[in-house]
């Protein structure tokens, strides 16, 4: 059976809180664990922080130790700072036999923490990762476009003297806009055309593809936000969604800012 494999980036932002007392009452070896923290459609990974207030091991009995654990092959960026201080670390691993935890047995010397803790009684570390996410679809369940493949397509989206054909009853089922077009006796339900004026035929093309299941080849920056314009105008909010995360971090918040200003926005 094939699968179709999608890759995207995955961005987290967690912080803990550690007391004075954990320095003072931990033992080598012993840690102390956030919540675990799901990935969404990763199928099923989870990853966590994992301190070590006395030290991982005696080796390292001087030091706080600091960890990022997951549960499945991943690999991951992450950067571990301490608010309020300069100390921070940042490193790229690769997990491929979790569930294991990877990070810094030296993160910050006892000297160091304690003169922090003199100013205040407690310390945030907190955790910026980032996951690089392999999604496997399985292929034995049929894409839009094969189960549309036996009716012609009966619209077109027309940009100038380019045009982008498509179903109006599968439009209408995604997009309240082109529902209204399609449900009256309007322009473009007699006909049977939609005119475009302020979108290219590649954002226009790249919008009916992804929406009906057809892979996209690594879309540049400017074209995934004027995919997410396209839809945002015409109201195909599950694309927006599942683009947006798709297309990773930088993508999401180019998008993000269109969508509240389109003064932000690739032109």
């Amino acid at each position: 059976m094939l699968a179709v494999q999608q890759r995207f980036a995955y961005n987290d932002i967690k912080s803990v809180t550690l007391e004075e007392a954990d320095l003072e009452e931990k033992s080598v070896g012993q840690f102390l664990e956030s919540p675990k923290f799901d990935v969404p459609n990763s199928g099923g990974l989870k990853w966590w922080i994992r301190v070590y207030p006395a030290g991982e091991t005696a080796a390292h009995r001087d030091s706080m130790g600091v960890f990022l654990n997951v549960n499945q092959s991943v690999k991951a960026n992450m950067r571990f700072l301490i608010e309020g201080s300069t100390i921070q670390k940042s490193g790229t691993r690769e997990f491929p036999n979790p569930p294991v935890g990877w990070g810094f047995a030296e993160y910050a010397s006892h000297d160091q923490l304690s003169a922090l803790l003199f100013r205040k009684s407690k310390l945030t570390i907190t955790c910026i990762v980032e996951f690089d996410i392999t999604q496997r679809r399985d292929s034995s369940v049929p894409l839009n476009y094969q189960l549309f493949r036996h009716v012609p397509t009966d619209v077109d989206l027309v940009m100038g003297s380019d045009r982008v054909p498509a179903h109006n009853g599968f439009l209408s089922l995604i997009s309240p806009a082109f529902n209204a077009m399609f449900s009256h006796d309007n322009v473009e339900s007699r006909l049977k055309k939609v005119e475009i004026t302020d979108f290219d035929i590649t954002t226009v093309k790249s919008v009916v593809d992804y929406c009906y299941g057809r892979e996209l080849q690594n879309p540049s920056v400017e074209t995934a936000v004027n995919i997410l314009r396209f839809c945002d105008k015409y109201f195909i909010t599950a694309a927006i969604v599942s683009f947006s995360l798709l297309s990773g971090t930088v993508r999401l918040i180019d998008a993000q800012l269109c969508r509240k200003n389109s003064k932000n926005c690739l032109h």
